[in-house]
């Protein structure tokens, strides 16, 4: 997948890297911090609040993902037809 990126995106081998390293990093480290909280509250409640907590910025992700490339969301209706009927 980051292959994929870094071709759209003109990334280079360090960028790409980072661009895989990031959430694994990050959800490790938020492994720590809700593991602990879950051992205090309950795995029921925890998992209450992490789900909306990551409904703000799970959606600004999905909403610059789409500002970024307007016609990603829409792939068979921002490029033309090829000839024989079938979609790029």
């Amino acid at each position: 997948m980051s292959t994929i990126y870094a071709g759209d995106l003109s990334l280079s081998n360090t960028e790409a890297s980072m661009l895989v390293a990031t959430p694994i990093l990050v959800g490790a480290l938020g492994r720590i911090v809700i593991g602990s909280l879950t051992d205090r509250f309950g795995g029921r409640t925890m998992f209450i609040v992490v789900s909306v907590a990551s409904i703000g910025p799970g959606s600004a992700a999905a909403a610059s993902m789409a500002m970024m490339a307007p016609g990603a969301w829409r792939p068979t209706l921002s490029r033309r037809a090829e000839p024989g009927g079938t979609t790029g």
